[in-house]
C-alpha cells in the first residue's frame, strides 16, 4: 500500500517553484533508496541474501588451472566473495590470463584489471621460504622502536614520569599464505606496479584474500587475491634470503665482517663441495671440480641482448656402485645451499614417457606447466646416470630437443598446438653422468677416480676418517672437518652473490688480454674461437666473484688459465696458481 502511495505521488505534477526536473530527479533518487532500504528488509525477514539478488554482468568466462572457470568480470568492485583479510603472498607467474571489465559502484564507470594465475615457488627450498626466513615483529617491538626514535619519551622514562597515553594502533597484521594455487588480481591503481612481469617470474604482493565461487558453480571455490601493494617482483624477489634478514646498518657490518673472513670462508666452501664429490679418497681432481662447481654456483645469465653470463657445468667420470649415493650427496648439499634447486633424473624410461616442455591444455584452458618450467636462478641438476642404450620415441626427441635448447641457449618454447612462443629462462644447468654428457654444456671436467688400493690405504688414514663425509645430507657443514656451519657457507654465497655485482676489467688488464688471444688464436686458430674467449671472460668473472672482488687482475687471470690447464689433464691435483708476476 506504501508502495502504491508514493508511485501516485511521484506520478501527480509537481507545482513547487524552480527547476523541476531537478526537483523531480532528486526526489526520485530519495525513493529508490528508500525502496532499496525496505526491499532489503523484507529479503533479510524472511532468510534470504540481498546480495544475491544481484545479476552480474554478462560476459565470457575466464579459465584457470584445473579445469576451474571463474567469472571474468565480477558485479561491483567489492566483489561476491566474503570479505577477506589482508595477507601476504609469494608466488611463481604461471600463467597471464586475459583482462577482466567491471563496472564499479561509486562512478558507475567500466573499469579493467589484469589476473595473473600463480603457484607456489617452483623447487623453492624450506630453509628459503619466506616463512622461515621473515622475522617477525611483534607490538612491544614496534613501541619499543617508537620510544627509541622519540627523544621526549626517552627523557620522560629516564626520568619517571608517566607518559600520557598517545593510541597509535599498528597496522593490521598480514598473514603469509600460500595456496596451491592463486589468482591475483591487479587493480588500475596498482597496475603499474604490476607491470613488467613476465611467464615464471616471482612476485610478492599484499592484498586481500577472498574464496570466488566458479562461474558455473561446480568445484571447490577459487582462491583470489585482490592486490593492494607489490612487494617485490622479478630480480628483486630472487635475491639470496640473507639479504632480508637485517637492517641496512646491520648489513654493512655484516658485510665488512665477511669481508674480512671470506678467503677462510671460500676455504670451506671448496672444502665442502669436494667433500660431496667424494674427497680426495675418491676423485684425484675432487678440489679442481669443486672450484669449477662453485663457479657454475655463482653464474647467472641475462639476454640483454645477447645471451651473457651462462655457465652450464658437466661432471663425468661418476661411476661405479656408489654413483647414485654420489649424486645424492650433490643433489644434497646444493639443496642445502641454494634458495632454489631441482632435481630431473635423464634416463630412457623417462624421456619417452611423459613430455618436459609447457604446453596449452584447450579441454581445461589452462598452461601445462613441466618440471623445467621454473623460475630465474634456480639450479638444475641433470643425472644422466640413468641413461641407458635404446631408442628415443617421439615424446623423448621432443624432450631432449627442449633441454638441449635450455642447456644452450637458456630459453624454452611454450607449445600451443598452433605456434610455439619462447620464453627466456635463467636456470643453471648442472650435468652429473658416466661420460661426456649429450648436451652442450659450456665446461667438461672428467673426475679422475683413485685406484681402488690407494683409496683404501688413503680411507684408513685418521685424517680422512675426520674429514669423512657424512651418510646423509641433513648433516652437510656440521662436522668438525669442515670447520663451519652451514650460516658460514650462506652468507659467503649471498656475500658473492648480492654484493659483488659491480665488475669491470681495468684497460690496462684489457690490452694484456687481447694480446694474449691474439697469439693463441694465432698457434691454435680451430681452439681459440670468439665463442672461447667469451667463455674465458664469463670465468674470469665469476672467479673474482668468488674471491669477493670487482676487478679482474693478472693474477687472477693467470690463475683461471692454471685451472684450464688442470681441467685437459684428468690426473692431476689442483696446486697453488701462479702470480702475475712469474
Amino acid at each position: 500500500r506504501q508502495w502504491k502511495e508514493r508511485e501516485r505521488e511521484r506520478e501527480k505534477p509537481r507545482t513547487t517553484k524552480g527547476n523541476g526536473d531537478d526537483d523531480d530527479l532528486h526526489s526520485s533518487r530519495r525513493i529508490d533508496r528508500r525502496q532499496a532500504r525496505e526491499r532489503e528488509r523484507t529479503d533479510r525477514s524472511r532468510g534470504r541474501d540481498p546480495m544475491q539478488q544481484q545479476q552480474p554482468m554478462t560476459c565470457q568466462p575466464c579459465p584457470v588451472a584445473g579445469g576451474v572457470k571463474r567469472s571474468s568480470c565480477l558485479a561491483s568492485s567489492s566483489g561476491e566473495g566474503p570479505a577477506g583479510q589482508p595477507v601476504r603472498y609469494r608466488g611463481q607467474v604461471r600463467d597471464m590470463l586475459n583482462p577482466e571489465y567491471y563496472r564499479d559502484e561509486a562512478t558507475g564507470a567500466m573499469r579493467e584489471r589484469k589476473p595473473l594465475l600463480c603457484v607456489p615457488v617452483e623447487g623453492e627450498n624450506q630453509w628459503a621460504s619466506p616463512a622461515s626466513t621473515a622475522a617477525t615483529h611483534t607490538d612491544d617491538d614496534v613501541n619499543q622502536k617508537r620510544r627509541r626514535l622519540d627523544p621526549t619519551a626517552a627523557g620522560a622514562a629516564a626520568a619517571g614520569a608517566a607518559l600520557p597515553f598517545q593510541p597509535a594502533p599498528p597496522p593490521a597484521p598480514h598473514v603469509d599464505v600460500s595456496p596451491p594455487t592463486c589468482l591475483l588480481v591487479f587493480p588500475e591503481e596498482v597496475a603499474a606496479a604490476g607491470q613488467g612481469l613476465r611467464l615464471n617470474d616471482v612476485v610478492s604482493v599484499l592484498g586481500e584474500l577472498r574464496h570466488e565461487p566458479p562461474a558455473d558453480g561446480a568445484g571447490a571455490p577459487v582462491a583470489v587475491i585482490h592486490v593492494t601493494r607489490v612487494l617485490e617482483k622479478g630480480r628483486a624477489a630472487l635475491a639470496y634470503p640473507s639479504a632480508h634478514q637485517a637492517g641496512p646498518q646491520q648489513q654493512a657490518e655484516t658485510q665488512q665482517q665477511q669481508l674480512g673472513d671470506l678467503p677462510a670462508s671460500r676455504g670451506h666452501m671448496i672444502r665442502a663441495l669436494a667433500s660431496s664429490l667424494g674427497g680426495d679418497q675418491a676423485f684425484a681432481n675432487s678440489t679442481l671440480a669443486a672450484e669449477y662447481l662453485l663457479l657454475h654456483l655463482l653464474s647467472h645469465c641475462t639476454h640483454d641482448p645477447v645471451l651473457v653470463g651462462k655457465h652450464c657445468l658437466n661432471l663425468s667420470g661418476i661411476a661405479g656402485e656408489g654413483h647414485s649415493q654420489a649424486v645424492a650427496q650433490v643433489e644434497g648439499l646444493l639443496r642445502l645451499l641454494m634458495p632454489r634447486t631441482r632435481m630431473v633424473p635423464v634416463s630412457l624410461r623417462g624421456l619417452n614417457e611423459k613430455p618436459m616442455w609447457p604446453r596449452k591444455c584447450y579441454v581445461t584452458d589452462a598452461l601445462v606447466g613441466g618440471p623445467l618450467l621454473l623460475s630465474g636462478r634456480t639450479h638444475l641438476v641433470l643425472d644422466e646416470t640413468q641413461l641407458g642404450e635404446g631408442q628415443l620415441n617421439a615424446c623423448g626427441v621432443h624432450n631432449f630437443q627442449c633441454l638441449r635448447q635450455l642447456v644452450q641457449f637458456q630459453t624454452m618454447e611454450i607449445d600451443y598446438q598452433y605456434y610455439k612462443l619462447p620464453i627466456r629462462c635463467d636456470v643453471p644447468a648442472l650435468v652429473l653422468s658416466h661420460t661426456k654428457s649429450i648436451l652442450p654444456c659450456d665446461t667438461h671436467l672428467r673426475l679422475s677416480q683413485v685406484p681402488a688400493a690407494m683409496a683404501a690405504a688413503a680411507a684408513a688414514s685418521p685424517h680422512a676418517q675426520q674429514q669423512q663425509p657424512p651418510p646423509s645430507s641433513t648433516g652437510w657443514g656440521l662436522e668438525p672437518g669442515l670447520g663451519c656451519s652451514l650460516e658460514t657457507l650462506r652468507g659467503y654465497l649471498s656475500f658473492c652473490l648480492n654484493h659483488c655485482t659491480d665488475y669491470c676489467i681495468p684497460q690496462e688488464v684489457g690490452a694484456k688480454l687481447q694480446e694474449d688471444f691474439v697469439q693463441r688464436r694465432q698457434k691454435d686458430p680451430t681452439h681459440c674461437t670468439a665463442d672461447w674467449f667469451h667463455r674465458q671472460l664469463t670465468l674470469a668473472r665469476l672467479l673474482c666473484q668468488s674471491h669477493g672482488e670487482k676487478k679482474l687482475s693478472l693474477e687472477r687471470w693467470h690463475q683461471l688459465q692454471h685451472m684450464e690447464a688442470l681441467a685437459n689433464q684428468p690426473g692431476a691435483v689442483i696446486i697453488t696458481p701462479p702470480t702475475a708476476a712469474a
